[in-house]
C-alpha cells in the first residue's frame, strides 16, 4: 500500500539519510511516501510536482521522483525480493 509517511516512518538505519531529507523537504511541492505492508516499511519515495509557485493556479506538469529506497531487508542474493 502507498499512503504520505510521516516523521515517525523515516529510518535510522538505511543507507540514506532519510530523517535529514524529511527536516530539508519543502512540503509545499514536495512529500515523502511509504510503501507498506503488514505495518512494516518496504520503501520510502521523495517526489516533486514541478512547475510549482505561487499563487497556485495552474497544475503541475509532472512529477519527479527524487529519491528511493527499499527496505535493506529486500536485498541481498538469496533474499526473497519485495519489488
Amino acid at each position: 500500500m502507498l499512503t504520505p509517511a510521516t516523521v515517525e516512518d523515516m529510518p535510522n538505519n538505511w543507507s540514506f539519510p532519510w530523517s535529514e531529507l524529511w527536516q530539508n523537504t519543502d512540503f509545499d511541492c514536495l512529500n515523502i511516501i511509504k510503501m507498506f505492508s503488514n505495518d512494516e516499511v518496504w520503501g520510502l519515495v521523495k517526489y516533486g510536482l514541478y512547475p510549482y509557485g505561487v499563487p497556485y493556479t495552474d497544475p503541475p506538469n509532472y512529477i519527479d521522483m527524487e529519491h528511493l529506497e527499499p527496505n535493506p531487508k529486500s536485498r541481498g542474493e538469496m533474499a526473497n525480493r519485495f519489488f
